[in-house]
């Protein structure tokens, strides 16, 4: 599958490019020859504006902080599904999105062995430090998208492993 994506663009760009040729020499030809009968040289400018835009993950990461908050939440954890950590508290069930690395102390694990480590175990106590960023539309409707940074059980404490720190200034 990587191969293909390789392959396409590759050829997407010498697509680009031999178009961008065929379009260039009638211009260049009919600016030598001084153009729409006119004596006088002209010269032809031609500009390939090349915009880099950023990687997908990148732009819903910057999407995501720009109106975040941190909250912390108390629940008992109610089940797990991979990334999702479904918590009852006493204003409802949560699902809480969780980072694939977590850390305990010196010990850094992936999510399944979080889940099957005696961490997170159904019906136990947590406290959860998440960020939060609630979407509402033009009716009012709206979601709520949590991303934990930090889970505290009975005997644990883990941090999630990011490329960045968690600074909160209500905290």
């Amino acid at each position: 599958m990587r191969r293909l994506s390789k392959t396409l663009t590759v050829t997407l760009v010498i697509a680009v490019f031999l178009a961008s040729a065929l379009l260039v020499i009638p211009l260049m030809s009919e600016a030598a020859e001084g153009g729409h009968g006119h004596n006088s040289r002209k010269r032809c400018v031609i500009i390939h504006v090349h915009r880099h835009r950023s990687r997908p993950r990148v732009q819903v990461g910057r999407w995501f902080l720009r109106d975040a908050v941190a909250v912390t939440l108390e629940g008992t954890v109610s089940a797990h599904y991979r990334n999702i950590l479904m918590i009852e508290t006493k204003d409802g069930d949560l699902n809480i999105i969780l980072p694939p690395i977590w850390r305990d102390g010196n010990k850094v694990m992936n999510l399944s062995e979080v889940f099957h480590g005696g961490y997170l175990g159904v019906g136990e106590s947590v406290t959860i430090k998440a960020l939060q960023r609630t979407i509402i539309n033009k009716n009012g409707t709206g979601i709520s998208v949590l991303v934990a940074y930090e889970i505290e059980g009975s005997s644990y404490l883990l941090h999630a492993v990011l490329p960045f720190n968690v600074v909160s200034s209500n905290e």
